[in-house]
Formats: structure tokens, sequence, C-alpha cells
């Protein structure tokens, strides 16, 4: 008789989700429960900078505005740390029109606020396939 080779365990995809919002936070994780992502939050950029100095994340899904610092400070902070992972932003306004601030090219993708779960994790898998 052969024996089974156990299947080989598939590398998890770490995110990281920064939002002030826990209504925010339950429902993002709540679209990516059936997923086989390992989701991390911070409520803060202060507190999402803390995480990426302790731990790699693949992708960076990110408010706009919260307290302490918006997602553009963050998305600065981030890239002189000469971290890599690609940024989503997430924010409630129908446009960027803070274009002295930020610019969309800098994001992998911006989302605005209502978004449905399916789209999310279609514009998750489509940044993680690039």
């Amino acid at each position: 008789m052969t024996p089974k080779i156990p299947p080989k365990k598939s590398k998890s995809v770490r995110l990281l989700l920064v939002d002030d919002d826990p209504n925010m936070q339950r429902m993002v994780a709540l679209f990516l429960n059936k997923s086989s992502y390992e989701l991390e939050i911070a409520g803060n950029g202060r507190k999402a900078l803390e995480l990426l100095d302790k731990n790699k994340f693949d992708l960076i899904i990110s408010d706009m505005q919260m307290p302490l610092m918006d997602g553009a400070e963050l998305l600065r902070k981030i890239r002189e740390k000469k971290i890599k992972a690609p940024v989503i932003l997430i924010s409630a306004y129908t446009s960027l029109d803070r274009q002295d601030e930020i610019d969309a090219s800098d994001f992998a993708a911006v989302l605005f606020k209502p978004f449905d779960g399916s789209n999310l994790i279609s514009i998750i898998e489509k940044i993680l396939k690039s």
C-alpha cells in the first residue's frame, strides 16, 4: 500500500486592516471570514506602524479618515520604512479631492464606501496575483 502524502499547507496570506470604526472592522472581518486570509486589525495608523515593525503583511487595507494619523500619512510612513506591501485605500468620500495630500496611483486600489464583500475580495485577489 502506498502511503498517503498530506497536501502541502499553502502559505497563509496576511492582511492588515487599519480602521478606527469597530463596525467597519467587523464588516471586513465577516467579508474575509470564509477566505484563507489571515487578518490583523489596527485601530489607527500608529498601531499599524507598530504591527508593521514586528510583522510582515502581504497587503494593507486602510481607511482614509482616522484620528492620530490618516491613510495618506500612513502610506507615506509605510513607504519611508521601505515596506512594499500594496495598500488598498477605503474612503467615505466619493472622490479623492485632496490631491495635494494623496495621489490615487500611490494605492493599489481605492474602494469607496459602501462596498460589498465580493468586490473587496476580488480586488484583493487581483492585487495579490499581480
